[in-house]
């Protein structure tokens, strides 16, 4: 009787720990889409705005380049801009050339020691079908295995995302995304919908150590007994 108690909790343990596993895939970026500005809620361009070295515009994102460059926010408006599709996700995206660039934004991220994270983004490249862009992503300073210059499709084709998997430190770890153009072009890589989830154990894993648990601390009772 008792070996099925204990058995059956260990099986209620596995699957209430399944339904958490399920519903932890939280984002841990924030502002990951950009819709978040710090002041006004207008562009100073009207569909852009520029945003150099140490701006605070952008809430939970450091903006980092050299001296009078920088990225740009840009957003849909509606009202005729060409075909540029500005946003993957909601209305505003990142225009990481800047005007001019090259730029990069970063943020700190608390981590779980250990825990490998989902990074998800999308890009595509602003300007004519002619043109691609090169974007570098970091963790921690270095750049993430797989996403050396990640070449961003033209304008004319469909936003792309691009995944990878990041272990967390325990500590706060950086993302970085920087913009590779060079010549000061004011066209670069579009950046949207940036997210960080944990990587959930696979359901059947979780059952099984409950279970195998609950056989444990039977075995540990029965030693005790004898």
């Amino acid at each position: 009787m008792n070996m099925k108690k204990y058995l059956l909790g260990a099986f209620v343990t596995g699957v209430a720990a399944c339904l958490w596993s399920a519903g932890a895939a939280a984002n841990l970026v924030l502002n990951g889409s950009f819709e978040d500005l710090n002041g006004s809620s207008t562009l100073s361009d009207g569909y852009y705005e520029a945003l150099n070295n140490g701006s605070s515009r952008l809430p939970n994102w450091d903006v980092t380049a050299i001296v009078n460059a920088g990225v740009d926010i840009v957003r849909e408006t509606g009202i005729g801009y060409g075909d540029n599709d500005w946003a993957q996700h909601g209305v505003q995206g990142i225009d990481m050339a800047g005007s001019p660039g090259p730029g990069s934004i970063s943020q700190d991220i608390s981590t779980t020691a250990s825990q490998a994270y989902r990074l998800s983004f999308w890009t595509l490249a602003n300007g004519s079908v002619a043109k691609t862009g090169l974007l570098g992503v970091k963790w921690n300073g270095t750049t993430i295995p797989g996403s050396e210059s990640l070449v961003a499709l033209a304008q004319g084709n469909a936003w792309t995302e691009h995944v990878f998997t990041v272990l967390g430190t325990g500590g706060f770890d950086n993302l970085m995304f920087s913009d590779l153009q060079t010549g000061g072009s004011d066209a670069g890589v579009l950046l949207d919908n940036v997210s960080l989830t944990a990587v959930p154990l696979p359901p059947a894993a979780i059952l099984f150590g409950s279970v195998l648990f609950g056989f444990s601390v039977v075995a540990r009772k029965r030693n005790r007994s004898a």
